[in-house]
């Protein structure tokens, strides 16, 4: 196995465990507080903070920064230099301002407003959420060149401090000033943003002319936007690498699909009004407390292994075409891990069908286990298993799929996100309620793997790597979990 092979899967090893071990840490104290908030704030307010401006805060980030952030990460093509990478991440901050522009005027003037005489200062509050997400893509060309240069620590690191002062405030201005309702959840996204930025560029600041950093940095301006020298102002080349600007716009088509997948029932809730205030706060908090476990595991192995894949594959490139030691490694990765979260998922299932009720009870009380929020939690614990396959599945797709293949499979997630919507849609509004939502998530989830095993295996094909064979688990498991 190459040197810098072994590097990059030592790395994200270490990635992944400091992930799992640090955000379940942090994630178990944002629990113990998210059950303290439950039973002091109104169901209403609770869905116009998880849902409507969560919304409005997730989505401005993801628009602006994810294209940038997987062309950035992937493996560096020729005549694409370090200077290249930090110009182009810079572009994320006018992007943030026009995206969330845009969502703000959405969100206050076209979409219907919580009663003011139950959650007032709602549009001071749109215009609160809109400063964090501009602000924290601040620190986002200090961010890609962390994980580039896998300094994987750092982000987690940072990001679980900002996140156990986003929760110890708002903890504590909501049991000291129940009166100050949306302004205690801004109060605390806004010092999210400050301490999530500040520790970025305090860590930084901690490497320049430090000759034991793998980051070639000697000054601010190593880090700041410049164009290369003695070349024309206007001309793309002198700031980034055109072939690199091509990648990014494939994956900002991708990425506008893909936060519709990420986030369809939150869409269906805010624009067709398909449940009330109330009820999207009951289910978005049910929600949450089922993707614990994709929080706390599948999330931080997806993030760790896809830059693993991203540096160790080229992209675009043939199985048979590039190291058989690289492609050998990627393959026994992949397999361990799709095996890995298969396990997780199945028992997930089989405890969570049983315990749901328990759960929500000591969670939330009566305020959850009214009905149907054991049947949404049960039902959930399903999804939690397709969603986990689906991660890793599309994490290596992802990661190695050319750009003709992000361009072909962008209309397919227009189709996976059409069909999700009116699923979603038609489900909610007739029979099932917010069940519908886990379904219709779950039926467009499964498609997605098909494809993405698909891909996998013909990826493989010229080789005498199988991943997905590796992956099933044995009958023996099967037969214990049933029992």
């Amino acid at each position: 196995m190459a040197a810098n092979t072994r590097s990059a899967l030592q790395s994200a090893g270490r990635g992944a465990g400091y992930n799992i071990i640090l955000q379940l840490l942090f994630r178990v104290a944002t629990f113990l507080l998210n059950a303290f908030i439950v039973r002091r704030i109104t169901k209403q307010l609770l869905g116009v903070v998880n849902v409507r401006l969560t919304l409005l805060y997730t989505t401005g980030l993801f628009l602006s920064r994810e294209a940038l952030r997987r062309a950035c990460l992937s493996k560096t093509e020729e005549g694409c230099n370090l200077r290249h990478i930090v110009n182009l991440m810079w572009l994320t901050v006018p992007i943030g301002v026009v995206c969330t522009g845009v969502l703000s005027l959405v969100w206050i003037t076209l979409l219907e407003q919580p009663p003011p005489s139950d959650i007032p200062n709602y549009p001071q509050a749109v215009i609160a959420f809109a400063v964090c997400t501009v602000a924290e893509l601040a620190a986002e060309p200090l961010y890609v060149l962390a994980q580039r240069y896998f300094y994987i620590r750092v982000k987690v690191l940072v990001e679980g401090a900002a996140l156990a002062a986003r929760c110890i405030l708002t903890g504590t201005l909501v049991a000291l000033y129940p009166e100050w309702g949306l302004f205690s959840f801004c109060i605390s996204y806004l010092l999210y943003a400050a301490v999530f930025v500040a520790l970025y560029y305090g860590f930084f600041a901690t490497l320049i002319n430090d000759e034991s950093s793998t980051i070639p940095i000697n000054s601010w301006s190593d880090i700041l936007p410049k164009p290369a020298s003695g070349q024309p102002l206007l001309q793309l080349s002198t700031w980034t690498s055109p072939r690199l600007v091509y990648l990014a716009i494939s994956f900002f088509k991708q990425s506008f699909f893909k936060q519709l997948l990420t986030e369809g029932e939150r869409y269906v809730m805010t624009f067709f009004r398909a449940l009330t205030f109330q009820e999207q706060g009951v289910f978005d908090t049910i929600a949450n407390l089922g993707s614990m476990v994709a929080r706390f595991v599948f999330m931080p192995v997806e993030e760790s292994y896809s830059v693993f894949f991203t540096t160790t594959l080229q992209r675009g490139l043939p199985a048979d075409q590039q190291s058989k030691s690289d492609v050998k490694t990627a393959s026994s990765t992949l397999g361990v891990l799709l095996k890995f979260v298969f396990l997780v998922g199945l028992i997930i299932v089989v405890f969570g069908w049983s315990y749901s009720y328990l759960l929500l009870m000591i969670y939330g009380g009566d305020k959850l286990t009214a009905s149907p929020g054991p049947a949404i939690l049960r039902t959930y614990c399903f999804y939690v298993l397709v969603l986990a396959i689906n991660g890793m599945t599309e994490c290596f797709y992802f990661a190695t799929m050319s750009k003709e293949e992000i361009d072909r499979y962008n209309w397919k997630m227009l189709l996976f996100s059409l069909v999700l919507l009116g699923l979603s849609w038609l489900l909610t509004t007739t029979f099932l309620g917010s069940l519908g939502f886990i379904i219709a998530n779950g039926v467009q989830m499964c498609a997605r793997i098909g494809y993405s095993a698909s891909y996998i295996r013909r990826y493989f094909a010229s080789t005498a790597e199988d991943p997905l064979r590796q992956a099933l688990p044995s009958m023996a498991t099967f037969f214990s979990l049933a029992l």
